[in-house]
Formats: C-alpha cells, sequence, structure tokens
C-alpha cells in the first residue's frame, strides 16, 4: 500500500457504494459496525432527489461514519445538474457501443464509476471495501495502484438477469473484475454459502467468508403492534416486499395458487410497482378474490420491520432463473425471520440452505409446480397451532443462525486481520 506520511492511531475505512445508502442496507449495517468497533468509516453514496435526501439524513442520524455523495441533487446546483446529465449522456453513448459494436465500457457499470474511483482513491484509506457492480472496477484499479481491497459480492452481478437484460451488460469486464477482486483482494465476503462456494469453483478463489444479510433482531418495540395495513385480524395475512414490484419474482405463481385457495386470508404487497404491472398481474382473477389483495408504497427502512410485523406468513417466491437468484438469500427472507413471520419459500439453493437452519420456520415448495405452492399454503393457512408455532420458530431460528452479533464479530476480525501492519 502506498505510503501517505505518519499514520494515524485510527485505522481509516472508505467503503465503495455509489447508489443511495438508503437503496443498500448492507452497506449501512457494515458502516455502523465498523464504526462502533472504532474504526474511522466513510462511505461514497449519491443522493439523487430531494424526497431520497430525507430519508437518507434520517438514515444518518446518530451514526459514527461520513457519507460522502458521489452525486447530490438534493441541492439545487447547476454543477451537479450539468455532471449528472454528462453522467447520463457518457452512459447512454456507451450502451449503443456495445449494442452496435460489442464494445464494453466501465460507464456501462453505472452513472459515476470514473468519478467514484477519483474520490476513492483521494479518501487515502487504509482499506477499501467495494459493493455493487460499478464499484467492482474501481476496486480493482485501486488494488492496480497498490492499496489494500476488500470486496463484498452482494450479488453475483456477471450472472444475474434474464438473457434479454444481460444483452446489454458489459458481462466479460464484470467477470474480469469479479475475478481479479475475488484472487486479490485482502479478503472476500459473501452473502450465503451456496453463493460462496458457487464464486469459488467459477473463479479457482479462496471461497468468501459468509456473512448472512441479516439485522439487528431487538423486536421488542414491536410487542404493541399498530395496524396500518392489515384489514382484518381474524384471517392470517401474507406478505410480500420488494423495492420493485414486478415480473420474475415469483408474484405471478403466487397468485395462481392463492386462486384454488378456499381458506380466508388476506394479501399484501409492498413496494413500487413498474408502470402497470399491478394491473396485469391480477386483471384475470376474481373481484372477490381482488378484495383480498393490497397494494402498498414502500417505506424507510426504519420503519419496515413495524409494517411486517402486522402479518403472519413472509413469500420468498425467487426463481432459478439465473446463478444469482438461485444462489442468493434475499434480504426478505432476513427480514421475515428477524421479524417472527413463517416463511414460505421457492426452492433456491439460497433459500434451501435458510429452510436447512430453520426447518420449522422455513417452509420450501418446488417453485416449478403451483400445485406444491398450493400444497404449502393450505398446510398453513389451515392449521393455527403450526401457523404460530412456526411464527415462534422463524424467530428463534433467526437469533441462533442469524443473529447480527455473530457476524459483526466475524467482519471485524477480517478487517483488523486485513490492517494490520
Amino acid at each position: 500500500m502506498p505510503s501517505f506520511g505518519e499514520k494515524n492511531s485510527v485505522t481509516k475505512i472508505v467503503i465503495v457504494s455509489g447508489i443511495q445508502i438508503i437503496n443498500n442496507p448492507r452497506v449501512v449495517k457494515e458502516a455502523n459496525t465498523l464504526s462502533k468497533a472504532g474504526f474511522d468509516v466513510e462511505v461514497i453514496g449519491a443522493i439523487f432527489d430531494k424526497n431520497s435526501n430525507i430519508s437518507i439524513q434520517r438514515t444518518l442520524q446518530d451514526v459514527q461514519w461520513k457519507h460522502i455523495p458521489v452525486i447530490d441533487l438534493s441541492i439545487d446546483r447547476f454543477k451537479s445538474k450539468f455532471d449528472f446529465l454528462l453522467a447520463r449522456v457518457r452512459r447512454s453513448l456507451s450502451f449503443s457501443m456495445i449494442r452496435w459494436l460489442g464494445l464494453e465500457s466501465p460507464n456501462q457499470l453505472g452513472y459515476f464509476v470514473k468519478p467514484l474511483f477519483r474520490i476513492a482513491k483521494n479518501r487515502k484509506a487504509d482499506l477499501y471495501i467495494v459493493h455493487l457492480e460499478q464499484a467492482l472496477w474501481v476496486g480493482k484499479k485501486l488494488i492496480e495502484q497498490g492499496y489494500n481491497v476488500a470486496i463484498d459480492v452482494e450479488d453475483w452481478y456477471s450472472e444475474d438477469g434474464l438473457p434479454q437484460d444481460r444483452a446489454l451488460r458489459p458481462i466479460k469486464l464484470i467477470k474480469e473484475c469479479e475475478s481479479y477482486l475475488l484472487n486479490k483482494s485482502v479478503y472476500s465476503t459473501t452473502t450465503s454459502k451456496s453463493l460462496s462456494t458457487g464464486l469459488q469453483k467459477a473463479y479457482k478463489s479462496t471461497p468468501p467468508v459468509v456473512i448472512y444479510n441479516s439485522f439487528p433482531g431487538e423486536n421488542e418495540d414491536l410487542e404493541n403492534k399498530i395496524y396500518l395495513d392489515r384489514k382484518d385480524c381474524s384471517v392470517p395475512s401474507i406478505i410480500w416486499f420488494s423495492q420493485t414490484i414486478g415480473p420474475g419474482r415469483g408474484l405471478e405463481q403466487l397468485l395462481a395458487a392463492l386462486n384454488q385457495i378456499s381458506l380466508p386470508f388476506e394479501l399484501h404487497i409492498r413496494g413500487t410497482s413498474r408502470p402497470g404491472y399491478c394491473d396485469s398481474l391480477t386483471e384475470s382473477i376474481s373481484c372477490e378474490f381482488r378484495k383480498r389483495i393490497f397494494f402498498h408504497s414502500q417505506v424507510p427502512q426504519d420503519e419496515l420491520r413495524a409494517r411486517l410485523n402486522e402479518h403472519d406468513i413472509g413469500y420468498c417466491g425467487e426463481l432459478s432463473d439465473c446463478k444469482n437468484h438461485d444462489l442468493t438469500i434475499s434480504n426478505k427472507m432476513m427480514e421475515y425471520l428477524c421479524t417472527g413471520l413463517a416463511v414460505i419459500a421457492s426452492d433456491t439453493k439460497g433459500q434451501a440452505e435458510a429452510a436447512q437452519l430453520v426447518p420449522e420456520g422455513v417452509f420450501l415448495f418446488d417453485q416449478s409446480s403451483v400445485d406444491s405452492l398450493v400444497k404449502t399454503l393450505n398446510r398453513l393457512l389451515s392449521n393455527p397451532s403450526l401457523l404460530t408455532n412456526a411464527k415462534k420458530m422463524a424467530e428463534i431460528g433467526f437469533k441462533d443462525h442469524f443473529s447480527r452479533p455473530i457476524f459483526e464479530k466475524k467482519l471485524i476480525e477480517l478487517v483488523n486481520s486485513a490492517t494490520q501492519e
């Protein structure tokens, strides 16, 4: 690592994300953990609008780390708007290059890849931890210039997305960066044993250390439930949430299955819908069934668990349509378990890993069979005592296997080892 003169007594860590921290909770958890452990932590993120900045400032309340936006569009400044316009033009041109000439470019990874590198390099950290696609290229360049870099593989980026989506992605560049970082970083982490094994086999690297994407599990503030979404507490309630409500997330299978169930229930779906998707999702169902379905907008991360706490069953319908979806454990799985919801999940390798650890709280179904999902739903909806026990075992299983302090200790050990003289 380059010498920067006299070293400070406090180890400086820069976490490189480049997206809004409200859309990257894993980075926030990492920053909180390391700053509370005594490290000097900075996070390079972004602010894309005034409304998002309100949530970002709420997230930053009382934290012990510094947030550095690569772009801040919450302030009405000509320079920021002009920089964003240039970034959009560059990105658009880069996509034309890959579409017509097959030429890959770092600009295809994100709006501010090269500015992200410049800002990161100027922070002169003892350790950089890179997240997400656009930070892959940043991490590779930092290592090439002699800096200590670690990688957290939140998703298998080069193996994500459907074929039609992958056509305009720089897959070769992403794989090159993944391979380089997994073999050259001071350490690597990821979100499941399944993904760790897959990455090791693909890149002949040391298997990344597993840091489950869990959350602090203190639920004392949820003991007195406040029902804002649920309509009828006498019937079981199913919840699904994501940042985006759209195809390829198992919602089509869920509605097809629920359409065959005569038992009473409510279904709540939370997130930001792709244009017209919710209407297309429900257009073929009966009016009576439609009355049981409720759509809700996103809420800030610090409000999410209270909203989940209203319900009984969390649904994870991920499909094994690419390696990333098959091997990861979705964020929603951890949120459901932490909140004490029974979980119905498709049989991806990642979710099977969670079900193996919490067998009485996670119920798998065959993702290729609507009948299998119907059977699993009926099993829980028709048996109140089984559902009550499943909720209890979900919370216990979370504390036993996914408790955040377990992985905080592991992360701190990794960082200490990577930064010691």
